[in-house]
């Protein structure tokens, strides 16, 4: 009995694993190669976008020379890849460390990719908040803080409250372009 209900609990954490991951056994793949200046959050696996839709993943990751080369997999059905194809590295979280590819197919008149690499000239990378914090030594915090308060002293109670009364009276100037807009357009057919 408790083999049957291990078996049961098996076949049923497979059937949710392959319903999320909905892989396709038969559709076919491709693979571009992408030269990044800095690959530092992706990881294989990483999902690959075009147009916001999940289209392949990373495959894996290599140092060419002062650089790394990504490969990603790519569905067939995504659509061709061109020549002038850009690639933008994006962190799924700000504060979580790993990011996905968005892939930006390229334009219809231009000759395919093929087997060609995409450069580093066509892709770019976010920079890590971590990274951006290392950066920031004593004078620089101190040149922060000083920033901040010179906003803070330049929105003062007389700005706020200019601002407030803009505000109120945005609803007025708004009717009246509206009636403005309504009579530029002439009459409803």
């Amino acid at each position: 009995m408790r083999i049957r209900g291990a078996l049961v609990v098996v076949v049923v954490l497979a059937a949710v694993l392959i319903a999320w991951q909905r892989p396709d056994p038969f559709s076919p793949e491709r693979t571009v190669r992408v030269a990044l200046a800095d690959a530092t959050t992706l990881r294989p696996g990483s999902e690959v976008r075009i147009a916001g839709t999940r289209a392949g993943q990373v495959d894996r990751i290599r140092r060419a020379g002062d650089h790394a080369e990504a490969t990603l997999r790519i569905a067939e059905d995504a659509g061709p890849i061109r020549r002038d194809a850009r690639v933008e590295v994006w962190p799924r979280l700000v504060f979580e460390g790993n990011a996905y590819v968005e892939l930006r197919p390229g334009s219809a008149d231009q000759p395919a990719l093929g087997d060609r690499t995409i450069p580093i000239a066509r892709t770019t990378a976010y920079v890590p908040v971590d990274r951006v914090l290392r950066l920031a030594d004593a004078p620089t915090r101190a040149a922060i803080r000083g920033a901040a308060q010179g906003l803070a002293d330049a929105s003062d109670r007389t700005t706020t409250g200019a601002v407030r009364r803009t505000i109120a009276r945005l609803p007025r100037v708004l009717g009246r372009a509206r009636r403005v807009a309504d009579a530029v357009r002439g009459p409803a057919a």
